[in-house]
């Protein structure tokens, strides 16, 4: 296969003030436009059938190719990681703060993606990549950053921590009877409430149109946590709505000292809300890691 070559508009690609480049199943670059280059400062021979951990710094180069693993293993659009926040590195050794965006490529003898990565050097970048725009609450990226801090720090005291997946029940009716304008209200509420209920040690986050994170650290018992999840779930439904909203919730916890990877414990918490759903919405379903959920 001719590739890149056989990429329709590779002058437009070219052109483009976004940096761009192809990678394959196995994670070798086989395209990359101008702006690219000079992002990173490399020439093109020197990039092209290379590993793509060329461009990233050493502690990052093991998460990368968990996430390519998973990314190429998974047909869920979940797995395309727009918007996402990474770090890079140039040629001379500069470190880069990137916000990257993936898409599948189709082909007839192999799988590719094509990242659009921008550079996040401006201060309205980097707070429109950290934080939503709407409720003001940290975003994916930034979320697990402040997490795997608040991890270490209870990993010391030996005790446990809580991650909730909060989803609102109800809330494409309020779109759908009330128009978006009200919907954006409704979320900046439910934000609201929620920085409001919890600890201030505690770590709220936006990770969707309607799905928020919670991250408690240095929780009493599961029961606490569960408690603390229901008290949640009540202040959002108390909520002096024109349309009424409820929420499913998933709840993971985990003690403090063993291994974790973020992005696996909010897709269980996720799984967990989706359970509560199916059951009825309305619910908490929890889990200790490696434990049976329990539903209520």
């Amino acid at each position: 296969m001719e590739f890149p070559g056989s990429i329709p508009g590779e002058v437009v690609l070219n052109s483009l003030p976004v940096s761009i480049l192809v990678i394959d199943n196995a994670g070798y670059i086989r395209y990359v436009n101008r702006t690219l280059l000079k992002l990173f400062k490399y020439e093109q021979s020197e990039l092209i059938n290379q590993s793509l951990s060329i461009l990233l710094p050493p502690e990052a180069k093991s998460a990368h190719a968990d996430c390519a693993a998973r990314y190429f293993s998974s047909k869920d659009e979940k797995a395309m990681n727009k918007g996402r926040l990474v770090s890079g590195v140039a040629s001379d050794g500069e470190l880069l703060n990137l916000e990257i965006g993936l898409t599948a490529l189709e082909s007839a003898d192999s799988e590719y993606a094509l990242a659009t990565i921008l550079s996040s050097s401006s201060s309205v970048l980097r707070i429109n990549a950290y934080y939503d725009e709407l409720t003001g609450l940290p975003k994916r990226f930034l979320f697990k950053e402040m997490s795997s801090k608040s991890i270490q720090a209870c990993e010391r005291k030996g005790n446990k921590f809580a991650l909730l997946f909060i989803d609102l029940d109800g809330f494409k009716l309020v779109n759908d009877n009330l128009g978006h304008i009200e919907g954006d209200r409704v979320l900046r509420m439910v934000a609201k409430e929620l920085q409001s209920t919890v600890r201030r040690s505690d770590i709220v986050g936006r990770v969707g149109g309607d799905e928020f994170v919670v991250f408690m650290s240095d929780i009493e018992s599961v029961m606490s946590a569960r408690i603390s999840a229901q008290r949640l779930r009540d202040k959002i439904r108390g909520l002096a709505l024109p349309q009424k909203i409820d929420a499913s919730i998933g709840l993971i916890t985990s003690d403090c000292a063993s291994s974790h990877n973020l992005d696996d414990l909010i897709e269980m918490a996720d799984q967990l809300m989706y359970v509560g759903k199916r059951s009825g919405k309305g619910r908490v379903v929890a889990s200790n890691t490696g434990s049976e959920a329990e539903n209520s």
